[in-house]
């Protein structure tokens, strides 16, 4: 087990009271609230399970409505548990990148290692890169035994996110494709489905006859109350790693090069969008 270093009784025996009272200073008072803010809204974003859950799980409910031709066969079936995988992949990779961003801004070092150690496996799992290429990210992104001070931990998150920018880009945009081209066109389908075998017929048969089709119009109901349900949730799941993506190729085109206040300004303008994005989820 880790055993976690308090970094102010260090401070203090290396350069006196004096100092280490200044330096505790420094890291009390951090100004990396935006970027924490930016990653936690991610990562709670990316770690949301259902759309993955229910990809193959869509084609299967269109063969309740008789479908039976190429598009819900066994191999398209089986193609979307594959991409599926694909999409879990994603997830799992945006979740600990952002919750390892997270982490370090807040000063969390001790979760900072454990997430950076579950992103490198994820990014090894998916096959994006080797156990030889994230071992070299690890030795960048790790603090060792470096005092972490305020200063010392912005250059931490300018090396985060120039080394795995590349891997953010790449994995939101295998989630984007899935969930918008996958995923959403196929709820659309079984939206179509319900309209024209079930609700429309039960619709009309509610104004004439009393009975089974009232209570088949009621299961109509809640059908497509949960297929809208759904849909607004694959949408926001989509449009929140599409933001965090956007703002993140914001940071690594300009960190390093403007203000790091500026550089909070971006990331507070995201972390709020997040925000908005992290409501519009139905439960």
């Amino acid at each position: 087990m880790k055993k976690k270093i308090n970094r102010f009784n260090l401070t203090h025996q290396l350069i006196g009271p004096l100092g280490g009272a200044v330096i505790f200073g420094l890291v009390a008072c951090s100004s990396l609230q935006p970027v924490a803010e930016f990653g936690k809204n991610a990562s709670a974003i990316a770690g949301y399970p259902e759309v993955a859950a229910d990809y193959p799980a869509s084609l299967q409910r269109q063969r309740l409505y008789e479908q039976n031709d190429q598009s819900v066969n066994d191999e398209s079936i089986a193609a979307r548990k594959r991409d599926a995988k694909r999409l879990r992949d994603a997830q799992e990779i945006l979740e600990a990148y952002a919750r390892a961003l997270g982490a370090l801004a807040a000063d969390d070092l001790i979760d900072y290692d454990k997430q950076l150690d579950a992103l490198n496996k994820s990014l090894v799992n998916a096959k994006f890169a080797t156990s030889s290429q994230t071992e070299g990210y690890a030795k960048i992104a790790k603090f060792g035994l470096q005092l972490g001070t305020d200063i010392y931990r912005r250059n931490k998150i300018r090396q985060l996110i120039a080394t795995y920018n590349p891997y953010v880009q790449k994995a939101t945009n295998n989630l984007t494709t899935i969930v918008e081209k996958g995923y959403l066109t196929g709820i659309a389908g079984e939206k179509i489905l319900l309209q024209k075998y079930v609700a429309g017929p039960a619709a009309k048969s509610t104004q004439e006859t009393e009975g089974l089709p009232g209570i088949i119009n009621i299961v109509s109901a809640e059908q497509t109350d949960m297929l809208e349900k759904k849909e607004q949730n694959g949408r926001a799941l989509a449009n929140g790693m599409r933001a965090f993506a956007k703002g993140h190729q914001e940071l690594a085109n300009n960190i390093g090069k403007v203000s790091f206040k500026e550089t909070l300004s971006v990331a507070r303008d995201y972390a709020g969008q997040l925000r908005d994005i992290l409501k519009s989820f139905r439960s």
